[in-house]
């Protein structure tokens, strides 16, 4: 499988007037809820490298919140997983990442942060299809950002972390 990080989307800036410096620090999951589009959500379970995460707010090369996997709460990659940061988006914060696959399966997926008064609520959609009339180079993952939320969406998963 291909993937590639597109660049994160700056719109206007983090809303509900919280500076994106004070969203910066250490992070534990209090809840994770997983299902359909359709909104049927079901309790899941964060996987050990998901329990805790950190953020921290960046503006060289761009304006932007870096997320960093930890494997405790004060455990955690000196590298950020920039398919996991986010870029400011109106009100929210978000970033998104495209691929496509053999068998020309393309997808979409979008996370979105907002602040919440514990810490932040992070809501990641899937968007995906297979398009069989895309043969070799033609099936890329520009073609999948391309066609981004206008494919069909297949799960949504709910993440909310209290501040550490």
């Amino acid at each position: 499988m291909q993937g590639t990080l597109l660049g994160l989307v700056g719109l206007l800036g983090c809303g509900d007037g919280v500076p994106p410096e004070e969203l910066g620090g250490a992070y534990e999951v209090t809840e994770r809820l997983e299902g359909t589009c359709d909104g049927s959500l079901e309790p899941g379970t964060p996987s050990p490298g998901e329990r805790y995460f950190q953020l921290e707010y960046t503006e060289e090369p761009s304006e932007r919140l870096e997320y960093f996997t930890c494997s405790g709460p004060s455990d955690c990659s000196s590298t950020a997983d920039q398919s996991r940061s986010f870029g400011p988006a109106g009100r929210a914060w978000r970033g998104s990442l495209a691929t496509s696959s053999t068998g020309c399966v393309l997808r979409y997926r979008q996370r979105e942060l907002f602040p919440t008064d514990e810490g932040v609520e992070i809501i990641q959609t899937v968007y995906q299809e297979t398009d069989d009339s895309l043969v070799g180079d033609e099936c890329n993952d520009f073609v999948a950002r391309d066609r981004g939320r206008r494919m069909p969406c297949v799960s949504i998963v709910e993440t909310r972390a209290r501040s550490l």
